[in-house]
């Protein structure tokens, strides 16, 4: 996959449209939404035609958010039906440092050794560990 140039387009389109298209989307049909919320409760008052765009507003808004979030889910089933995951993505931060092959935890991947520094053990003779001469 490394050499097909076509693979990296369909990577790089995936990750366009996973990254920047779909946030975008999200927040536009949001503010579709939060549009029609305050059309109807403040501008509509006692207008019954502002009352009746800012509904037009509020059901649109929930009937992106309903598509966008069906194909999200309809994307990630045939992405795991036919194994096309990504195991080159970050972790996603937890507390307990570690990162799991699902891409789980401890922020993002490094290589750097976490293990407990080697404690050498005191000298009974010299417990502040200073040099004796």
């Amino acid at each position: 996959m490394e050499n097909n140039p076509l693979a990296k387009l369909v990577v790089n389109v995936t990750v366009f449209i996973d990254s920047y298209l779909v946030p975008v989307l999200f927040s536009l049909a949001l503010v579709l939404f939060l549009f029609g919320v305050f059309r109807y409760f403040l501008l509509g008052g006692g207008n019954e035609e502002k009352r009746q765009q800012g509904k037009t507003f509020i059901m649109w808004g929930l009937i992106a958010m309903a598509v966008m979030v069906a194909v999200w889910g309809l994307v990630n089933i045939l992405v795991r039906t036919f194994g096309l995951e990504n195991s080159t993505r970050p972790c996603l931060p937890t507390f307990s440092g570690k990162c799991n092959s699902n891409g789980v935890g401890g922020g993002a991947r490094s290589t750097i050794d976490t293990s407990p520094l080697p404690v050498e053990p005191v000298n009974p003779n010299n417990p502040g560990g200073k040099a004796i001469y």
